[in-house]
């Protein structure tokens, strides 16, 4: 169970959650509570960027230690924090209440609507909810949506292969002969990111920067909204993890950073 926590505060604090009676499927929120509302939800979304990029690094991590599979899980986890800050850019949110989750859009008149599933299941049907129709962003990957195949092949990766086959590449994700040249092959991404991203040997790195392209554009103006990209501790942080043997992998560093591809 995942609560966000200025958000979730904001709306225990005025009586929506966690109160005596569990709340209401269809419950509206109050017009006068939807402005202090969305500020919280706008402090979430950076802290659900942050961990979104916190995740990203550690695809390459893995990668340069030949932990294949744990590279796949980390651009798993990259994606579904980065899902849920393109749903904050929707004004939308998950939250619990004694432990049931419900969805709300940040309007006047919206009503909280009761969720089926755990947290992942959520966010990800919330994304193809919100997104579903934006073919740039949300196409498929061998005739699945891309978020039903990166959590199939989570599932399959995490849990049904055992043992796991690192330090082989493995379960036919992973093209980079010999996953050795990790800064060509991005240098390559970049030339085709629309494709790359929904081919299954690549989307594993290619995918998240593809939602980073898109989160970088709504943040609008080179990110000067987006102050953790502000923080010099943190990108210093991004620098040093976002590498591989030769020093940081520049290209992906100006996409965060300054939108530049």
């Amino acid at each position: 169970m995942q609560q966000h926590r200025l958000l979730s505060s904001y709306l225990e604090g005025v009586g929506y959650l966690n109160q005596a009676t569990q709340l209401a499927n269809g419950t509206f929120i109050q017009s006068a509570h939807v402005s202090s509302a969305r500020l919280a939800l706008i402090s979430d979304r950076e802290s659900l960027y942050k961990n979104a990029l916190i995740a990203y690094c550690g695809v390459f991590k893995m990668i340069l230690s030949k932990n294949y599979s744990w590279a796949f899980v980390h651009s798993y986890y990259s994606i579904f924090y980065l899902f849920q800050v393109l749903l904050a850019f929707c004004d939308v949110s998950l939250c619990y209440d004694q432990s049931k989750p419900f969805s709300i859009k940040l309007t006047g008149g919206s009503q909280f609507k009761r969720e089926e599933g755990n947290t992942h299941k959520s966010i990800f049907g919330l994304f193809k909810y919100y997104y579903g129709n934006d073919s740039e962003i949300c196409s498929e990957i061998d005739g699945k949506k891309v978020c039903d195949w990166f959590e199939n092949m989570r599932n399959k990766v995490n849990y049904r292969t055992v043992p796991q086959m690192d330090p082989v590449v493995s379960y036919g994700l992973y093209d980079y002969n010999g996953a050795n040249d990790i800064r060509k092959m991005v240098s390559v991404y970049f030339e085709e990111l629309d494709i790359y991203a929904y081919t299954p040997e690549h989307a594993y790195v290619a995918y998240p920067l593809l939602l980073i392209r898109r989160i970088v554009n709504l943040y609008g103006d080179y990110n000067k909204d987006c102050k953790l990209l502000n923080d010099a501790v943190f990108f210093k942080y991004l620098a040093d993890n976002i590498r591989d043997s030769k020093g940081p992998i520049t290209p992906v560093l100006e996409l965060v950073k300054n939108g530049i591809i």
